[in-house]
């Protein structure tokens, strides 16, 4: 018996229903990169950025927007993503090291 909407039905039963594709894709997206909060972006940036990128805003809204992605943009507008976003820019590194000194 198969579960719909989840990844082993996709994976393993090779179901390929809107349910589990959702699935799916919403476990890449949470596992790809580390992701912030757009919210920054939004305060910081000129409303350009809300034109510009209409398109993908509800999904960051949404799921966050990936650090690689956020780091081009802010670039691009001439921001260093520290200007932007902070000490939560450099967060996911501290956390590492920190793992790495706890297992050490």
């Amino acid at each position: 018996m198969r579960t719909h909407g989840t990844v082993s039905c996709y994976r393993n039963g090779g179901c390929r229903c809107d349910e589990c594709r959702v699935a799916v894709r919403d476990i890449k997206r949470t596992q790809a990169q580390p992701t912030l909060s757009v919210q920054p972006m939004f305060d910081k940036l000129p409303n350009d950025f809300k034109i510009r990128f209409r398109d993908s805003l509800i999904n960051w809204q949404k799921y966050g927007i990936r650090l690689y992605r956020a780091d081009k943009i802010c670039i691009q507008y001439g921001y260093h993503p520290y200007e932007v976003y902070g000490d939560t820019w450099y967060e996911d590194i501290w956390n590492k090291e920190k793992k790495q000194d706890a297992k050490s």
